[in-house]
């Protein structure tokens, strides 16, 4: 996670997105990479590279071969006079004088409203704690958490290009997950509460794969890779 040096004052209502975000770990994880007894792939098809849109969030989901990295963003509205100076406003243009990011943003009053990035996370990246597989038409990210369990996405390349990516259901759906698959409380954390671990065969698996993995969202493509 990441907040830019972007305002002199944070808005208090960022602390709570931070907290939000660090919630986003996936409370229900695996035993064992999946697809279990499939070769790993060195990596994704350069045809899929690319940067990916959802218009439902404005978040940004990078595609390359060896990367597959999720930016979250979240709508930002503060006083002109805030902004800090690491910083530079060009117009409705807010500039971050480091990185080189910039966003349009949408001028009201003497404040600014800007979709800005605050966490990114690392879906699939090169390195032992990160696995690719493919079943049927879908890649399965594998990501092992320091505890050892594997948190899995589905990214599912859809017909004219767009990306739909998936996980597991909430921990409120517990009770369907487990009429697919035996479902064990592994312990309890401060912040995702009750923690909970799977290791589906693949018969579950393929069950899991149409009923216990919901979208987490759909992404346009917007730009190619560079050559």
């Amino acid at each position: 996670m990441f907040f830019p040096d972007m305002f002199k004052k944070l808005p208090a209502f960022l602390a709570l997105i931070s907290i939000f975000f660090i919630g986003c770990d996936q409370a229900v994880r695996f035993e064992h990479p999946q697809p279990k007894d499939t070769p790993d792939l060195e990596g994704l098809p350069v045809r899929l590279a690319g940067i990916y849109y959802s218009p439902d969030d404005s978040s940004t989901l990078e595609v390359a071969e060896h990367k597959v990295v999720l930016y979250h963003r979240a709508l930002i509205r503060v006083s002109i006079r805030d902004i800090g100076k690491g910083i530079k406003l060009s117009g409705d243009t807010v500039i971050d004088l480091e990185s080189g990011f910039r966003e349009v943003g949408k001028r009201m009053g003497d404040s600014i409203s800007v979709h800005w990035p605050l966490w990114t996370d690392t879906l699939f990246s090169s390195g032992n704690r990160y696995i690719l597989r493919k079943f049927k038409s879908r890649y399965f990210l594998n990501h092992q958490a320091d505890d050892g369990e594997w948190q899995v996405h589905l990214l599912d390349h859809q017909v004219g290009g767009d990306i739909l990516l998936e996980e597991l259901l909430a921990p409120e759906d517990i009770s369907l997950l487990e009429q697919i698959t035996p479902v064990t409380k592994v312990g309890t954390d401060s912040i995702l509460g009750p923690q909970y671990e799977i290791d589906p065969d693949r018969k579950a698996l393929k069950k899991l794969m149409r009923r216990g993995f919901t979208a987490r969202g759909r992404y346009l493509k917007i730009k190619e890779a560079k050559k």
